[in-house]
């Protein structure tokens, strides 16, 4: 499998350069939706480092500056693909995206406040 596990699996890959074009390719569809309710994007975590093995599940860091103006775009971010979970962390907003109903993840966008300790971390 190229990207995506089956929730609560564990697996590791070497480096696959689709795990960075899928990255550029949620954050373009997140620009599009969020507009300028998104300060900035970046994939972040195991697959944004290339020639290591890693979890192939992407990760992305969206900075926001209201969380409230993100959570305007569920409805839209869901039609998109791009799922509501939970408040993952205090200040931390978890998306999820993937083959849903079979319980395979490929995405996991984590929304923080831009400039805050979150998204510097």
């Amino acid at each position: 499998m190229s990207i995506g596990l089956l929730r609560g699996t564990v697996s590791l890959e070497p480096h696959n350069i689709q795990w960075e074009v899928s990255a550029k390719e949620i954050i373009e569809k997140l620009k599009r939706i969020l507009g300028d309710d998104m300060v900035a994007a970046e994939h972040i975590g195991s697959t944004s480092i290339f020639n290591i093995y890693a979890k192939p599940i992407v990760d992305i860091a969206v900075g926001v500056n209201d969380f409230e103006n993100v959570m305007k775009h569920n409805e839209e971010l869901k039609e998109a693909g791009i799922i509501y979970r939970r408040e993952d962390h205090p200040e931390q907003h978890l998306y999820i995206c993937g083959d849903i109903e079979n319980n395979i993840h490929t995405h996991y966008i984590h929304v923080v406040i831009w400039g805050e300790k979150a998204w510097n971390n």
